[in-house]
């Protein structure tokens, strides 16, 4: 863990970091806001942290301010957030310097109610996805044809036979277990439910085809989430083995489509770096620094945009499209059935000689 915290401007040339951390840290879960970078929770190689605050710059001042956010409910590590409007949402991550400890955690924040300080009670637990606890997972918002929806998607967890028994991934060595699993939270149908039931606001959705554990996630466009970085743990037991001649981690870039729950190979990326995380920045995404293979960091910063295919219209957009035709032709009869029975309901009721 390290104090340094470098700045990078569309002006300048070079990063700059004449800033600090109040104490070092590594491994926090951090998202982008409108205000600054909520950073939440991470360890110094020793300790787990429960505290969280916000890194925000002064533009007359020229410099950075750490202001203090309310605490996590627990220490947390590893884990990852997201944030869906004013609401900042943090999925998973470790309680201690064990992966026996990996969490079900799924809490919030709002923080426009923070800012403004109405009172707000700090951060709520929130009922957790139908899957095992992880860390190193993925978490991203997009809209889900209906609503915008918070996704957590694979991590890696203690490879125990009762915890992952029917579980989506594989264990790859006799310690990990690499998830594939992916869950969607929907806050509409979870406050209309009115929070009761553990499952309300989840459902599971199509599972990674492979796992993508400590990698970055975005999502681009209307219902695409493009899954950028990622380790499938594929060679987690050559690690000791080949050290320095590790290939890296797989470069293949994952598209999931939200409507039609279809995951695709969308290209390949020019460098596959994990443990770190994808932030907005000029109409694409920043994804700097973190490890390209075990052990190895880097220092490279990426500037990440989506681009058309220049095959055009191709197999797969059609069988994407007529999958969203499919998919909202049942959502119409659905509703019509839904309106035909309450119209049926309501004629009924003012037949009935008892009204």
């Amino acid at each position: 863990a390290t104090t340094g915290i470098y700045t990078l401007s569309l002006h300048d040339a070079l990063p700059i970091c004449p800033f600090k951390l109040d104490r070092p840290r590594g491994y926090a879960a951090t998202v982008s806001l409108a205000e600054g970078v909520a950073c939440l929770g991470g360890n110094d190689g020793e300790t787990v942290f429960d505290d969280a605050f916000l890194l925000s710059w002064d533009a007359e001042a020229l410099t950075l301010r750490q202001t203090p956010l309310p605490r996590l409910p627990a220490p947390c590590a590893y884990g990852s957030a997201a944030a869906l409007g004013s609401t900042i949402y943090l999925a998973g991550g470790l309680t201690a310097e064990d992966l026996g400890t990996a969490q079900r955690n799924f809490w919030r924040l709002d923080w426009a109610r923070f800012r403004a300080d109405e009172g707000g009670s700090g951060w709520e637990i929130l009922p957790s996805w139908p899957g095992p606890g992880r860390a190193f997972n993925l978490t991203v918002v997009q809209h889900n044809g209906f609503d915008d929806c918070v996704y957590v998607m694979s991590g890696r967890r203690a490879n125990e036979t009762g915890a992952t028994a029917g579980v989506a991934g594989r264990a790859v060595t006799d310690d990990w277990f690499v998830l594939h699993d992916v869950y969607e939270f929907n806050p509409r149908r979870f406050r209309e439910a009115g929070g009761d039931g553990e499952s309300m606001g989840w459902r599971a959705r199509a599972n990674l085809p492979w796992g993508a554990m400590a990698g970055t996630a975005v999502g681009i466009g209307q219902s695409h989430i493009f899954v950028l970085s990622g380790d499938d743990g594929s060679r987690v037991a050559e690690v000791e083995a080949l050290r320095d001649k590790h290939p890296g981690f797989r470069r293949e870039v994952l598209a999931y489509h939200t409507i039609t729950d279809r995951w695709v190979v969308a290209g390949e990326s020019a460098a596959n770096q994990v443990t770190t995380a994808a932030a907005p920045w000029a109409e694409g995404y920043v994804v700097a620094t973190g490890e390209v293979r075990p052990r190895h960091r880097t220092s490279a910063v990426w500037w990440v945009t989506a681009s058309a295919s220049a095959s055009g219209f191709g197999a797969m957009d059609f069988v994407v499209l007529v999958s969203y035709l499919v998919a909202m032709v049942g959502v119409g009869v659905g509703l019509a059935r839904r309106n035909a029975n309450r119209s049926e309901e309501h004629t009924s009721e003012l037949q009935s000689p008892n009204t």
